[in-house]
């Protein structure tokens, strides 16, 4: 049994924008007895006069990342949005003087233990997930080693824009 699709429109201002590492910001609530299905996540950056700063380093492949993420935000308690292998590097789209858009066709795959690839099954323990709500956080990705080393990272400590996050979900009975 699931409830019937939901939309749900979140505004991320640069205060929260700024803390997404060490304080991730509630999309959906979760719903006792419930698990979240995510079915997509659009997300705008507005651009401010100044620009977020998020970490990348091309020799390294290390980089700060946004992930969506349902479960207790503990690396074994947590299932992450998956994206078809695409990670959503902070460069290039927060760091930008312009509005910029990403959408994701997600699902709640991977569980969020280093190392991960993407062939790994996902998997959480149940008490952890049922009746958890969806998560935006910031978080690293070490992308020449394929993982994430959720949650991991620092907060970012410039920018003025803002996030619109537009998700489109339903709940399946646990």
């Amino acid at each position: 049994m699931s409830v019937p699709h939901s939309f749900v429109s979140v505004t991320i201002p640069a205060s929260q924008v700024l803390t997404l590492n060490s304080n991730p910001v509630l999309l959906v609530p979760g719903q006792s007895g419930y698990l979240m299905n995510v079915y997509s996540m659009y997300v705008r950056y507005v651009a401010g006069a100044v620009p977020f700063n998020p970490a990348y380093n091309s020799g390294t492949g290390v980089g700060d990342v946004l992930i969506a993420y349902s479960g207790n935000g503990e690396a074994n308690g947590t299932l992450m949005l998956y994206q078809g292998g695409n990670q959503l590097l902070g460069v290039g789209f927060c760091d930008q003087a312009v509005d910029m858009c990403l959408f994701m066709d997600g699902w709640l795959g991977q569980n969020s233990q280093a190392p991960f690839t993407t062939s790994d099954a996902p998997a959480a323990p149940a008490v952890d997930i049922v009746g958890a709500g969806l998560y935006l956080i910031q978080s690293v990705l070490d992308s020449n080693a394929g993982y994430t080393t959720f949650p991991t990272g620092t907060n970012w400590t410039q920018g003025n824009g803002s996030f619109e996050v537009t998700v489109e979900y339903s709940y399946l009975l646990a």
